[in-house]
Protein backbone atom coordinates (compact mmCIF):
# COMPACT_ATOMS: atom_id res chain seq x y z
CA UNK A 1 0.00 0.00 0.00
CA UNK A 2 1.18 3.37 -0.88
CA UNK A 3 2.25 5.93 1.82
CA UNK A 4 -0.83 8.02 2.94
CA UNK A 5 1.27 10.26 5.65
CA UNK A 6 0.36 13.21 3.98
CA UNK A 7 -3.15 12.29 2.38
CA UNK A 8 -6.82 12.95 4.81
CA UNK A 9 -7.07 10.68 7.42
CA UNK A 10 -10.80 10.52 9.46
CA UNK A 11 -10.43 9.48 13.09
CA UNK A 12 -13.69 8.39 14.27
CA UNK A 13 -14.63 7.51 17.96
CA UNK A 14 -17.24 6.03 20.30
CA UNK A 15 -19.04 8.48 22.13
CA UNK A 16 -20.72 5.92 24.20
CA UNK A 17 -17.09 4.83 25.38
CA UNK A 18 -16.47 8.15 26.92
CA UNK A 19 -12.36 7.66 26.97
CA UNK A 20 -12.02 7.05 22.86
CA UNK A 21 -13.41 10.92 22.86
CA UNK A 22 -9.71 11.94 24.75
CA UNK A 23 -7.72 9.13 23.19
CA UNK A 24 -8.29 10.53 19.29
CA UNK A 25 -7.91 14.00 20.06
CA UNK A 26 -4.67 12.95 21.92
CA UNK A 27 -3.47 10.52 19.66
CA UNK A 28 -3.78 13.18 16.47
CA UNK A 29 -1.80 15.90 18.61
CA UNK A 30 0.74 13.20 19.35
CA UNK A 31 1.44 12.40 16.22
CA UNK A 32 1.61 15.69 14.56
CA UNK A 33 -1.37 15.88 12.57
CA UNK A 34 -3.84 19.21 11.79
CA UNK A 35 -7.26 20.02 10.43
CA UNK A 36 -5.57 20.00 7.21
CA UNK A 37 -4.91 16.48 7.07
CA UNK A 38 -7.27 15.03 9.21
CA UNK A 39 -10.83 15.02 10.44
CA UNK A 40 -12.68 13.89 13.26
CA UNK A 41 -15.92 13.32 14.71
CA UNK A 42 -18.05 10.71 16.80
CA UNK A 43 -19.75 7.51 15.31
CA UNK A 44 -22.94 9.47 15.71
CA UNK A 45 -21.88 12.95 13.82
CA UNK A 46 -20.09 10.49 10.92
CA UNK A 47 -22.84 11.07 8.56
CA UNK A 48 -22.53 15.09 8.55
CA UNK A 49 -18.30 14.32 7.25
CA UNK A 50 -19.56 12.43 4.11
CA UNK A 51 -18.70 15.44 1.82
CA UNK A 52 -14.94 14.04 3.14
CA UNK A 53 -15.01 10.54 2.28
CA UNK A 54 -14.21 10.70 -1.35
CA UNK A 55 -11.04 12.24 -0.13
CA UNK A 56 -10.06 10.23 2.84
CA UNK A 57 -7.73 7.81 2.38
CA UNK A 58 -7.55 6.05 5.84
CA UNK A 59 -10.13 5.68 8.94
CA UNK A 60 -8.71 5.37 12.26
CA UNK A 61 -11.49 3.83 14.66
CA UNK A 62 -11.49 3.98 18.48
CA UNK A 63 -14.34 1.35 19.78
CA UNK A 64 -15.42 -1.91 19.39
CA UNK A 65 -16.44 -4.25 16.53
CA UNK A 66 -20.09 -2.21 16.79
CA UNK A 67 -18.34 0.92 16.31
CA UNK A 68 -16.11 -0.72 13.14
CA UNK A 69 -19.57 -2.13 11.68
CA UNK A 70 -21.54 0.84 12.11
CA UNK A 71 -18.60 2.91 10.36
CA UNK A 72 -18.74 0.40 7.27
CA UNK A 73 -22.85 1.23 6.79
CA UNK A 74 -21.97 5.34 5.96
CA UNK A 75 -18.10 4.47 3.81
CA UNK A 76 -18.16 1.36 2.57
CA UNK A 77 -18.86 2.42 -1.09
CA UNK A 78 -15.92 4.71 -0.76
CA UNK A 79 -13.78 1.90 -0.76
CA UNK A 80 -11.46 3.35 2.66
CA UNK A 81 -9.28 1.17 4.48
CA UNK A 82 -10.21 0.84 8.06
CA UNK A 83 -7.98 1.01 10.90
CA UNK A 84 -9.66 -0.11 14.31
CA UNK A 85 -8.46 0.52 17.99
CA UNK A 86 -10.17 -1.69 20.62
CA UNK A 87 -12.09 -0.32 22.98
CA UNK A 88 -14.45 -2.66 22.90
CA UNK A 89 -14.86 -6.33 24.75
CA UNK A 90 -13.95 -8.72 21.96
CA UNK A 91 -12.67 -7.06 18.88
CA UNK A 92 -12.44 -9.72 16.07
CA UNK A 93 -12.59 -6.84 13.59
CA UNK A 94 -9.86 -4.56 15.27
CA UNK A 95 -6.46 -4.60 14.71
CA UNK A 96 -4.71 -2.32 17.32
CA UNK A 97 -4.02 -2.17 21.60
CA UNK A 98 -5.22 1.23 22.69
CA UNK A 99 -1.83 0.93 24.44
CA UNK A 100 0.15 0.17 21.20
CA UNK A 101 -1.66 2.59 18.54
CA UNK A 102 0.58 5.65 19.07
CA UNK A 103 3.44 2.90 18.74
CA UNK A 104 2.74 0.98 15.69
CA UNK A 105 0.11 3.84 13.95
CA UNK A 106 2.85 5.00 12.02
CA UNK A 107 3.93 1.87 10.20
CA UNK A 108 0.40 1.79 9.45
CA UNK A 109 -0.02 5.41 8.16
CA UNK A 110 3.58 5.36 5.71
CA UNK A 111 2.47 2.33 4.38
CA UNK A 112 4.27 -0.84 5.56
CA UNK A 113 1.10 -2.63 5.63
CA UNK A 114 -1.64 -5.20 3.43
CA UNK A 115 -5.21 -4.16 2.99
CA UNK A 116 -7.36 -7.38 3.69
CA UNK A 117 -10.97 -7.20 1.99
CA UNK A 118 -13.92 -8.62 3.33
CA UNK A 119 -16.87 -9.70 1.33
CA UNK A 120 -20.15 -7.76 2.28
CA UNK A 121 -23.93 -9.11 1.12
CA UNK A 122 -26.81 -6.66 -0.61
CA UNK A 123 -29.65 -7.89 0.77
CA UNK A 124 -32.76 -6.50 -1.61
CA UNK A 125 -36.70 -6.26 0.10
CA UNK A 126 -39.03 -6.70 -2.95
CA UNK A 127 -42.90 -6.06 -2.21
CA UNK A 128 -45.58 -8.38 -2.80
CA UNK A 129 -46.08 -9.02 -7.01
CA UNK A 130 -43.17 -5.93 -7.29
CA UNK A 131 -40.20 -6.48 -9.37
CA UNK A 132 -38.18 -3.63 -8.21
CA UNK A 133 -36.86 -3.94 -5.01
CA UNK A 134 -38.21 -1.17 -2.34
CA UNK A 135 -34.93 -1.40 -0.32
CA UNK A 136 -31.65 -2.60 -0.34
CA UNK A 137 -29.26 -3.06 2.19
CA UNK A 138 -25.41 -3.73 2.69
CA UNK A 139 -24.01 -5.99 5.63
CA UNK A 140 -20.49 -6.87 6.66
CA UNK A 141 -21.57 -9.61 9.15
CA UNK A 142 -24.82 -10.92 8.70
CA UNK A 143 -28.54 -10.16 7.80
CA UNK A 144 -31.05 -11.70 10.03
CA UNK A 145 -35.19 -12.55 9.33
CA UNK A 146 -37.27 -13.61 12.08
CA UNK A 147 -40.15 -12.53 14.31
CA UNK A 148 -41.35 -9.54 15.68
CA UNK A 149 -42.26 -11.30 19.10
CA UNK A 150 -40.17 -12.63 21.73
CA UNK A 151 -41.80 -16.17 22.05
CA UNK A 152 -43.17 -16.93 18.69
CA UNK A 153 -41.39 -18.90 16.12
CA UNK A 154 -40.79 -17.81 12.71
CA UNK A 155 -42.09 -19.72 9.34
CA UNK A 156 -39.27 -18.79 6.34
CA UNK A 157 -38.95 -20.24 3.19
CA UNK A 158 -36.09 -20.41 1.82
CA UNK A 159 -34.73 -20.93 -1.54
CA UNK A 160 -31.51 -21.06 -3.23
CA UNK A 161 -30.86 -19.92 -7.02
CA UNK A 162 -34.44 -20.13 -6.84
CA UNK A 163 -35.00 -23.23 -6.11
CA UNK A 164 -36.95 -24.06 -2.71
CA UNK A 165 -34.79 -25.62 0.16
CA UNK A 166 -36.44 -25.62 2.97
CA UNK A 167 -39.30 -24.36 5.44
CA UNK A 168 -37.47 -22.94 8.52
CA UNK A 169 -40.03 -23.01 11.93
CA UNK A 170 -37.59 -21.45 14.05
CA UNK A 171 -36.55 -18.22 16.36
CA UNK A 172 -34.91 -16.75 13.24
CA UNK A 173 -32.52 -17.41 9.91
CA UNK A 174 -29.02 -15.87 9.40
CA UNK A 175 -27.54 -15.44 6.41
CA UNK A 176 -23.61 -14.33 7.50
CA UNK A 177 -20.58 -13.71 5.59
CA UNK A 178 -16.95 -15.10 6.79
CA UNK A 179 -16.67 -11.94 8.85
CA UNK A 180 -20.30 -12.58 10.85
CA UNK A 181 -19.35 -16.19 11.28
CA UNK A 182 -17.72 -15.42 14.38
CA UNK A 183 -20.69 -13.31 15.52
CA UNK A 184 -25.04 -15.02 15.93
CA UNK A 185 -24.47 -17.39 13.27
CA UNK A 186 -21.62 -18.93 15.47
CA UNK A 187 -23.66 -18.46 18.84
CA UNK A 188 -26.27 -20.32 16.85
CA UNK A 189 -24.25 -23.19 15.98
CA UNK A 190 -22.71 -22.21 12.95
CA UNK A 191 -19.31 -22.51 11.41
CA UNK A 192 -16.47 -20.25 11.95
CA UNK A 193 -14.86 -19.00 8.48
CA UNK A 194 -11.46 -17.47 7.85
CA UNK A 195 -12.56 -13.45 7.13
CA UNK A 196 -11.33 -13.41 3.84
CA UNK A 197 -12.89 -16.55 2.53
CA UNK A 198 -16.43 -15.40 0.59
CA UNK A 199 -18.49 -17.90 0.91
CA UNK A 200 -22.31 -17.27 2.47
CA UNK A 201 -23.49 -18.99 5.39
CA UNK A 202 -26.84 -20.26 6.31
CA UNK A 203 -28.14 -20.73 9.81
CA UNK A 204 -31.15 -21.19 11.63
CA UNK A 205 -31.64 -19.91 15.08
CA UNK A 206 -32.89 -22.60 17.39
CA UNK A 207 -35.12 -24.47 14.42
CA UNK A 208 -37.97 -26.69 15.42
CA UNK A 209 -38.45 -27.85 11.54
CA UNK A 210 -36.65 -27.59 8.56
CA UNK A 211 -32.81 -28.19 8.31
CA UNK A 212 -30.95 -27.86 11.61
CA UNK A 213 -27.82 -27.59 10.66
CA UNK A 214 -25.86 -24.48 8.66
CA UNK A 215 -24.88 -24.38 4.87
CA UNK A 216 -22.24 -23.23 3.84
CA UNK A 217 -22.93 -21.48 0.11
CA UNK A 218 -20.28 -20.85 -2.78
CA UNK A 219 -20.25 -16.15 -3.24
CA UNK A 220 -22.21 -16.56 -6.74
CA UNK A 221 -25.35 -18.31 -4.71
CA UNK A 222 -28.66 -16.01 -4.03
CA UNK A 223 -30.88 -16.88 -1.05
CA UNK A 224 -34.56 -16.01 -0.83
CA UNK A 225 -36.59 -16.14 2.07
CA UNK A 226 -40.40 -15.22 2.22
CA UNK A 227 -42.23 -15.69 5.38
CA UNK A 228 -45.37 -17.62 5.15
CA UNK A 229 -47.40 -16.93 8.22
CA UNK A 230 -49.05 -13.22 9.11
CA UNK A 231 -47.00 -12.73 11.70
CA UNK A 232 -44.74 -9.47 11.98
CA UNK A 233 -41.61 -10.78 10.42
CA UNK A 234 -38.26 -8.40 10.69
CA UNK A 235 -35.43 -7.92 8.94
CA UNK A 236 -32.18 -6.51 10.06
CA UNK A 237 -28.65 -5.72 8.64
CA UNK A 238 -25.55 -5.88 10.77
CA UNK A 239 -28.27 -5.72 13.79
CA UNK A 240 -29.51 -2.17 12.66
CA UNK A 241 -31.71 -1.03 9.85
CA UNK A 242 -34.71 -3.15 10.81
CA UNK A 243 -37.53 -3.72 8.38
CA UNK A 244 -41.05 -5.43 8.64
CA UNK A 245 -41.94 -7.66 6.13
CA UNK A 246 -45.60 -9.40 5.18
CA UNK A 247 -46.40 -12.41 3.49
CA UNK A 248 -46.29 -12.20 0.00
CA UNK A 249 -42.92 -9.92 0.30
CA UNK A 250 -39.47 -11.62 0.06
CA UNK A 251 -35.90 -10.97 1.00
CA UNK A 252 -33.54 -11.52 -1.95
CA UNK A 253 -29.61 -11.51 -0.43
CA UNK A 254 -26.39 -12.43 -2.60
CA UNK A 255 -22.79 -11.17 -2.02
CA UNK A 256 -22.57 -7.37 -2.64
CA UNK A 257 -20.36 -5.49 -5.15
CA UNK A 258 -18.59 -3.56 -2.61
CA UNK A 259 -16.30 -5.23 0.09
CA UNK A 260 -15.27 -3.75 3.39
CA UNK A 261 -11.16 -2.89 3.39
CA UNK A 262 -9.28 -3.33 6.63
CA UNK A 263 -5.38 -2.14 7.11
CA UNK A 264 -3.58 -5.30 8.61
CA UNK A 265 0.35 -5.47 9.75
CA UNK A 266 2.80 -7.80 7.57
CA UNK A 267 3.55 -9.50 10.47
CA UNK A 268 -0.19 -9.58 12.01
CA UNK A 269 -1.02 -12.77 13.90
CA UNK A 270 -2.31 -15.72 12.48
CA UNK A 271 -6.11 -15.40 12.25
CA UNK A 272 -6.72 -18.39 13.82
CA UNK A 273 -3.92 -17.58 17.25
CA UNK A 274 -6.65 -14.34 17.42
CA UNK A 275 -9.75 -16.74 17.45
CA UNK A 276 -8.24 -18.68 20.01
CA UNK A 277 -7.39 -15.85 22.06
CA UNK A 278 -10.73 -14.06 21.73
CA UNK A 279 -12.88 -16.82 22.53
CA UNK A 280 -10.47 -18.23 24.99
CA UNK A 281 -9.81 -21.96 23.16
CA UNK A 282 -6.75 -22.00 24.73
CA UNK A 283 -6.48 -25.13 26.98
CA UNK A 284 -5.15 -23.61 30.36
CA UNK A 285 -5.31 -26.70 32.39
Amino acid sequence: MSNIKNKLIGFIYNSSIPETSVFIKNLICELGYSECNTWSTSLDELSSYENQFSKTSLVVIAGGDGSILKTVRSIYNYSIPILGINFGKIGFMTELDPNDALEKLPEYINGRVRIEERMMLEASIFLSNNDKPRLTINALNDVVIGNGGVTKLSDIEVSVDDNVLTIYRSDAVVVSTATGSTGYSYSAGGPILHPESNEIILQPVAPHTGLRDSIVLPRNSKVTLRPIKNDITIVSADGDSEIQLNVGDKLVIKSGIYSAKFLRSLSTVSFYNTLANKLGLFNKS
